[in-house]
């Protein structure tokens, strides 16, 4: 499924010079609240979209999504007047300095008719790729156990 924030009301996109890591903290502390609430409604309802894309089979117009998440940051602001202008400037200069981790664990679970299958991708302080796996078992599960499971492994083999 593609899906993108170009399709969006923020005309947005990964830059290519700019960190992804920074780029999302870059909107989550920006001055614009309506920007960085839409920005956090789009990753929410293109999350929602992609699993029901990989669970249900249904595919969503991203014009569509991103006018629905449009409407969503607006009626929650006329729904919560008090919160708007709530978060200030102070608080993205007061923001701890956290440091990246050296490593980065990514794990990911799937069922299907063979049984469940578990993929694993760890990724050095830079981002890049230092270490990757995949595993099948031949037992029946419902996913979210598949996913409990999946991250045991993840977490033995690291």
């Amino acid at each position: 499924m593609k899906i993108t924030l170009f399709a969006s009301h923020l005309g947005s996109h990964v830059p290519l010079n700019i960190d992804l890591h920074d780029w999302i903290l870059k909107w989550l502390t920006c001055q614009d609240t309506i920007g960085s609430q839409l920005f956090c409604t789009l990753l929410w309802k293109f999350w929602t979209a992609r699993n029901n894309v990989v669970f249900n089979g249904i595919r969503l117009d991203p014009i569509r999504l991103a006018e629905e998440a449009m409407s969503f940051v607006h009626e929650f602001n006329a729904e919560n007047p008090t919160r708007r202008g709530r978060i200030s400037s102070s608080l993205a200069n007061n923001l701890p300095v956290v440091p990246r981790p050296l490593f980065s664990i990514f794990v990911d679970a799937g069922c299907c008719a063979l049984g469940p299958t578990w993929g694993l991708v760890i990724k050095n302080q830079d981002y890049n790729s230092v270490f990757s796996a995949c595993k099948r078992d031949d037992i029946a599960v419902e996913p979210a156990m598949a996913e409990a499971l999946g991250i045991r492994w993840a977490f033995q083999l690291a």
